[in-house]
């Protein structure tokens, strides 16, 4: 007997581990498959792009030559002054603000942005400012767009302007304008990412694992430079090297568009549309954002694209010191923007080289643990072997319980039967005493009455009946 409780318990034993080796074999396989995802995750952009060939090799602009020029221009060599306005354009800067404050959002504009939007509507109208003084303490992209017109709700409408009739009255649409607005989109995205400083690569990667989104940005990066060295073309800034790159980037971009168009060579016609498009459409549209700040914000970026395009499109002979004081600033943000990506990158480089140095050491680290674990585990059962090779202590009430209850409904029908016989007796009893006549019958009559009961009975109910009449002491069960 002891023998075959002893196998129980090694039983159960065997069971346990197999389980719980199962369990942390399971663990195992998620926590290997957690760090190779971090290892693997060696930069913001993806390895391969849509078609499967390498990403890099889609990209149109030489990021080796990029990096030189973005460093250049971050520290500050181009424009050592960060500022918009100084004290000889306060005049100009004053002008520029007084302009966003007196402008109302028309109710053209309003439609553009909310449609059939009641809520949107009364936002809009119920709009105040509160706006104390003239005061050049504006924040550039750093507060939150409390009002209804998201950067989405911006790009949709800057993009269903490009429809242009070019001298056949025909109706197209110019590719170099399309790259403009999606670069200018991307952009936006990565100052959200600058808000949001919580290093949630996620908001990056919406731009860099797209190749039309980065040569986009690229595209619209180079733009500027190009500008920016048309102004300054004496400058030792622009040397041959950083010339190469900028000219690169722009004719491998060109040479994807659709017809082989490029910015530079639109008809006369299209580059004053397009022109009258971001200096007075999009100025409007950006005037119905609620928040000051973020509209003092979206102003300088257009009103930056604006003095870019006029000097690439040969329409730079008014371009005041202002407007290069705009043009040199908004080169440099958008330059920090792209570094931002950079470094990015570096970032999860340096956060995959740490989860690959120390993968070993953390599944080495689980092994022992989950040994440690097992070992603890048998121990405590073997320790307690008496009490564990008992059967279930679970079932083993079930079965009492059930036990009892069978037994006890069992006990019940049997005194219900016994109650019922001595109702019978006792109405037999007052037959006897009224029938006089038979009173020599009256053994045979009970003999034969106990018998028809007893008959009614099963011999388990009878031997029940005779116990708990010998218990009961009761005289009311007749034996044979």
């Amino acid at each position: 007997m002891e023998e075959k409780r002893f196998t129980l318990f090694w039983k159960k034993l065997l069971i346990m581990n197999l389980g719980l080796l199962l369990i942390l074999v399971r663990i195992f396989g998620m926590l290997l498959g957690y760090l190779s995802r971090k290892s693997n995750n060696d930069s913001i952009f993806p390895a391969t792009n849509e078609n499967g060939y390498p990403f890099f090799d889609s990209i149109n602009c030489d990021l080796r030559g990029l990096i030189p020029i973005i460093d250049t221009i971050t520290n500050e060599k181009v424009n050592p002054n960060q500022t918009i306005s100084e004290n000889k354009d306060e005049l100009t800067f004053n002008s520029f603000i007084n302009k966003l404050k007196s402008q109302k959002c028309s109710f053209y504009n309003q439609l553009n942005i909310c449609n059939d939007n009641k809520k949107c509507f009364n936002e809009l109208n119920d709009l105040k400012l509160g706006l104390k003084g003239n005061t050049n303490s504006f924040s550039y992209h750093s507060s939150d767009n409390k009002g209804k017109l998201k950067i989405s709700n911006l790009i949709q409408f800057c993009q269903s302007k490009n429809e242009f009739i070019n001298d056949n009255n025909v109706q197209m649409e110019i590719s170099p304008y399309y790259q403009i607005i999606s670069g200018y989109y991307s952009y936006l995205n990565i100052k959200l990412y600058e808000q949001n400083n919580k290093k949630n690569f996620d908001i990056l990667k919406e731009i860099t694992n797209y190749e039309e989104k980065v040569n986009n940005l690229f595209y619209f990066h180079s733009l500027f430079l190009k500008a920016h060295s048309i102004i300054y073309k004496n400058k030792q800034f622009y040397e041959e090297e950083s010339n190469k790159y900028i000219d690169q980037c722009l004719k491998e971009s060109e040479d994807q568009f659709t017809n082989k168009q490029s910015i530079f060579y639109t008809s006369e016609k299209i580059k004053h549309r397009i022109i009258d498009i971001i200096e007075n459409d999009l100025s409007q549209v950006i005037n119905c954002i609620p928040d000051f700040n973020q509209r003092y914000s979206y102003s300088v970026d257009i009103y930056a694209i604006k003095i870019m395009l006029k000097i690439l499109l040969g329409e730079n002979k008014n371009i005041s010191k202002y407007d290069k004081r705009i043009l040199n600033f908004y080169l440099k943000e958008l330059s920090k923007s792209i570094k931002t990506i950079l470094i990015a990158d570096i970032d999860i480089r340096k956060g995959a080289n740490t989860y690959e140095k120390y993968q070993p050491y953390f599944i080495i680290l689980y092994i022992c643990m989950s040994f440690c674990g097992l070992i603890f585990t048998n121990r405590y059962f073997i320790k307690n072997k008496e009490y564990y090779n008992q059967g279930s202590q679970i079932l083993a009430k079930y079965k009492r319980d059930k036990y009892n209850f069978y037994h006890n409904n069992k006990h019940h029908q049997y005194w219900e039967r016994i109650r019922e016989m001595e109702r019978k007796k006792k109405e037999e009893e007052m037959k006897k005493k009224n029938n006089e006549n038979n009173e020599n019958n009256k053994g045979n009559n009970k003999e034969d009455n106990n018998f028809d009961d007893k008959d009614k009975c099963t011999k388990e109910e009878l031997e029940y009946i005779e116990k708990l009449a010998k218990e009961h002491k009761g005289d009311f069960i007749l034996t044979k």
